[in-house]
């Protein structure tokens, strides 16, 4: 049995689809939690925190997260992975590490820290650059493509060290972006590294 993809566009539509507005049975369900009153309620999947469906939702592990009371446990827990980009010069050409950058903001953008509001999915983004080995690793059904080095083991404590509507940039990445050398720098203790980390932070403003 074969089958074709559909065409770019279209995949480019899924996902961006998926994405911005979930899948189909999470829309379902939050049609559902939108119908049971009470304010307030999580931001992303609209289960109520208070009123009579808010026992109901504590059972199913649906109150106000520790860490952004916004969401919901769950939905918290689900938005708490890490998501890795590369920036290759072959495909990004020369200015990589500031479409890194520029990437990077664009999320936080995305994900309403520059709204008035406040964000509706707290999020934080590291970003360094330098030498790294990129190859397919495993055997058969097992082979994916990654990425190897210091440079990666610099990068993933970096996004895990930035909070919530912050852009930990290296200087080495800072240099490389072209960013303002005048940016303040401090030096942080990445987990893995022996030696403090120097970086510059970037925010978004409200309606930037």
């Amino acid at each position: 049995m074969t089958a074709s993809l559909p065409p770019s566009q279209d995949n480019e539509a899924f996902w961006r689809d998926f994405l911005t507005r979930g899948h189909s049975s999470e829309r379902q369900k939050r049609r559902v939690y939108k119908r049971i009153p009470h304010e307030p309620r999580c931001k992303i999947c609209a289960a109520p925190f208070a009123g009579i469906g808010a026992p109901l939702m504590r059972m199913i592990g649906k109150r106000p997260s520790d860490q952004s009371p916004a969401m919901c446990t769950s939905c918290f827990t689900f938005l708490g992975d890490e998501l890795v980009a590369m920036f290759f010069p072959l495909l990004s050409g020369e200015r990589h590490a500031a479409r890194a950058v520029e990437a990077a903001l664009a999320l936080l953008r995305a994900t309403g820290h520059g709204d008035a509001g406040g964000p509706w999915a707290p999020i934080g983004a590291g970003v360094h650059t330098g030498i790294a080995w990129v190859g397919a690793v495993g055997e058969g059904a097992q082979t994916e493509l990654t990425a190897l080095g210091d440079t990666v083991n610099t990068a993933a404590p970096l996004a895990s060290a930035a909070r919530g509507g912050e852009v930990l940039v290296t200087t080495e990445a800072a240099t490389a972006a072209g960013l303002n050398p005048q940016l303040q720098r401090r030096r942080l203790e990445l987990k893995g590294k022996q030696l403090l980390t120097e970086v510059v932070t970037l925010t978004v403003a409200p309606g930037g």
